[in-house]
């Protein structure tokens, strides 16, 4: 099937793919984190009592989705504003995916990897990804003038 048939419906697309990975998924996966660094395993009754001890892996499952929810918020500006003024821009339809594509399938396996270098460079990008869709969006404002 070929996207440009409905250009419309591939931002709502992408922001539902992110949607579920960044609060269903790896929420999933931090609540596995967690039960993880426990012999008892996860402590329903007070569960956040324990984070201070979590170490490795679990405190890296743990702490992704907050890394994820930080930068979603510019994504969801930048996702909504396009919709609305201009969902045949291909240019930042496909900025946006490939936003989706770093975060879901390397920023966030980079995180859990503990890979420093990877997680540096995406959050430059992120930065970068959300400055190229503001001058964007002010030359189509310019145009449309």
């Amino acid at each position: 099937m070929d996207c440009t048939a409905y250009p419309d419906r591939v931002i709502p697309a992408m922001t539902a793919i992110y949607l579920f990975w960044t609060f269903g998924a790896t929420g999933a996966f931090s609540v596995a984190g967690q039960a993880a660094s426990r012999a008892e395993g996860l402590d329903l009754n007070h569960p956040r009592q324990h984070l201070g001890n979590m170490r490795g892996l679990p405190l890296c499952l743990r702490s992704a989705p907050s890394f994820l929810i930080e930068g979603f918020s510019g994504f969801a500006a930048v996702a909504a504003l396009t919709q609305i003024l201009d969902s045949d821009n291909r240019q930042i339809v496909n900025l946006l995916g490939l936003h989706v594509l770093l975060k879901v399938f390397v920023y966030y396996p980079s995180y859990i990897l503990n890979v420093p270098p990877i997680v540096r460079m995406l959050r430059c990008s992120q930065r970068s990804t959300y400055g190229v869709a503001y001058e964007a969006k002010e030359t189509v404002a310019v145009r449309r003038k």
